[in-house]
């Protein structure tokens, strides 16, 4: 069966909300890469997405380049 994956990367943002509302409307479930200091400024969102069944993974604190980081940047990113 044809299958596919929606993600969304670098929120919760201005309208991670309405996005949320359309997807709930369709029955359509998707995965939210958050940025930490998005999560931050809005957890009541963050925790919209999370408890409407959707999976939610950590996407850093900033999403900095880690290529140009020390390996103590990266652990405090993560």
């Amino acid at each position: 069966m044809p299958c596919i994956a929606l993600t969304f990367d670098d929120g919760p943002g201005a309208d991670t909300k309405r996005l949320l509302d359309v997807l709930g409307a369709a029955k359509i479930r998707a995965t939210f890469f958050m940025v930490g200091r998005s999560v931050s400024a809005n957890p009541a969102v963050a925790k919209m997405a999370a408890d409407a069944g959707h999976a939610v993974g950590g996407h850093s604190w900033s999403h900095a380049d880690f290529t140009r980081l020390t390996p103590e940047a990266i652990a405090t990113q993560i």
